[in-house]
């Protein structure tokens, strides 16, 4: 996730144990796509390439 985002000139501003504590909620149907996406939206910002 991290790789795309850079390639898209974003960042994703969140400590890692949280990135991996959201992909496991994913993982588990406690979080649907749709929610992932708006946290990362919620949580990325534009870098200067």
């Amino acid at each position: 996730m991290a790789t795309f985002l850079i390639l898209n000139g974003y960042s994703l501003e969140v400590p890692e144990e949280e990135v991996v504590l959201m992909i496991k909620r994913l993982s588990t149907d406690q979080e649907t796509q749709n929610s992932i996406a708006d946290w990362i939206k919620e949580n990325s910002i534009k870098i200067d390439n």
